[in-house]
């Protein structure tokens, strides 16, 4: 009797362990149980330090038929990937050996990956795909730029841009340091910083941007365009008004609206404000009235009255940029400048000058 019992038992055991096959049986088709389910993560970037993001796929792979990344990919792309990982970025898969966050990525374009890939399935457990979330195109484009500044050849390229941007520039008698002409006459001053902004954003290849068309950024937008007269001072306006009284009071003749004229012009000369800037202080004065007639000379007898260091001398540039106009000590301010506010920058140079090396 004991006997019947134990083989009742058995036979409730195998009964539901039938019961249980048929179940899996059902989950997956007999194409899928034929398969090798490989685990799918996805990492913030593939560079270190990155983090692994939640979520993972469970991809079916027929390892005979996988060729070529392009088998890898493919069978990827066709699944519905995990809502929290946004973006992958296309054409970059590796595989894991183990799973622990220290592990090595293997990148599966290298030559001879897809044949090691198989091979490491068929031996392990715990290897698993790796894809990689495509970053925000702004944020990449601030890392390349922080990446460029650091490498020498690259602001070699820089400079070399910033020349051939200054080069191109429309000839102005107003912006010395070179502006942008629009097609009803407005301008748009550069200075330093947009050039090298523009620099930047042809060597990063931004699209439509080239050394005669700046990027499409808030910076260069048209409506910071402006006449180069827009930014008359005060005094300027009053001279010219108390001019223009004078002048209907007087005879109408010729001669007197050609003296008129000239006294406008003077006028509109004498009115003129520098500030100075140095590579470690900027700005080092601020709004220097200049006179009539005074020189670049005088103007640096006054901010440096003990005059340079032994051996080396002053030199004034319109910008301490390649291609920034420099101008010599005796030239007269208000005949260089036609602006009511203008910028100089000032640096020190060796005096002595070794023509074994220039010759």
């Amino acid at each position: 009797m004991a006997n019947l019992s134990e083989v009742a038992i058995d036979e409730s055991k195998l009964s539901d362990l039938s019961e249980v096959t048929a179940t899996q049986s059902e989950i997956l088709t007999p194409i899928e149980q034929a398969k090798t389910f490989i685990t799918l993560v996805c990492f913030d970037r593939f560079e270190k330090p990155h983090k692994k993001l939640d979520g993972a796929l469970a991809i079916p792979y027929d390892l005979d038929s996988v060729k070529s990344f392009g088998d890898v990919e493919e069978n990827i792309l066709s699944r519905t990937l995990p809502e929290q990982w946004g973006r992958i970025k296309l054409g970059h898969i590796c595989y894991q050996t183990s799973k622990t966050m220290k592990a090595d990525h293997y990148d599966l374009k290298s030559d001879g990956a897809i044949i090691a890939f198989i091979s490491e399935i068929k031996c392990k457990k715990n290897l698993q795909l790796c894809v990689y979330q495509e970053n925000d195109e702004i944020t990449r484009a601030s890392k390349r730029i922080r990446t460029l500044e650091t490498e020498s050849d690259t602001m070699n390229t820089l400079n070399n841009i910033k020349k051939k941007l200054y080069d191109n520039l429309p000839s102005c008698d107003i912006h010395v340091q070179g502006c942008l002409i629009s097609d009803n006459g407005k301008h748009l001053k550069l200075d330093g910083d947009l050039i090298t902004l523009w620099a930047r954003a042809i060597l990063i290849k931004m699209q439509g941007v080239d050394e005669l068309t700046p990027p499409n950024i808030p910076s260069f937008d048209k409506n910071k365009y402006r006449y180069p007269t827009s930014k008359r001072s005060l005094s300027e306006v009053h001279s010219e008004s108390l001019i223009d009284t004078t002048m209907q009071s007087t005879t109408n003749s010729t001669v007197q609206s050609v003296t008129n004229s000239a006294a406008i012009s003077t006028a509109a000369r004498s009115t003129l404000y520098l500030t100075l800037h140095t590579k470690k202080k900027s700005p080092l004065k601020s709004n220097i009235y200049i006179t009539n007639n005074m020189t670049f000379q005088n103007l640096l007898n006054y901010v440096f009255p003990n005059g340079p260091p032994s051996g080396k001398r002053f030199i004034i540039k319109s910008s301490l940029e390649i291609g920034g106009q420099l101008f010599l000590p005796d030239q007269i301010i208000n005949q260089v400048f036609k602006e009511a506010y203008s910028h100089i920058w000032i640096d020190l140079e060796d005096v002595e000058v070794k023509l074994d090396d220039l010759f």
